[in-house]
C-alpha cells in the first residue's frame, strides 16, 4: 500500500472518494416538491371550475327550452 501523501499535518489518500456515502443515521428524506404540489391543486382546482361552468350553462339552456316550449305550447292551443 502506498504511504499517504501530507498537506498541512493531515494524512490523506489521493486516490479516495471524497464524499462517501452517508449512513443511515446522516440520511435525510428527500424534500417534498411544492411547486408541483400547487401546480397539480391550481389544475384541479381549474378543473372544477370548468365542470361547474358546463353544468350552469347546461342547466341554464335546459331551462330556457323549458320555459320556450310551455311558452309555445298555450300560444298554440290558443290560436286553434
Amino acid at each position: 500500500m502506498e504511504s499517504p501523501c501530507t498537506y498541512s499535518g493531515l494524512s490523506y489518500f489521493p486516490f479516495r472518494e471524497r464524499n462517501p456515502l452517508p449512513s443511515a443515521s446522516t440520511a435525510t428524506m428527500a424534500k417534498p416538491n411544492y411547486q408541483f404540489e400547487k401546480r397539480k391543486r391550481d389544475m384541479d382546482k381549474k378543473a372544477k371550475k370548468e365542470e361547474k361552468r358546463k353544468r350552469k350553462a347546461e342547466a341554464a339552456n335546459a331551462t330556457t327550452a323549458a320555459s320556450s316550449s310551455e311558452t309555445a305550447t298555450p300560444e298554440d292551443t290558443a290560436s286553434s
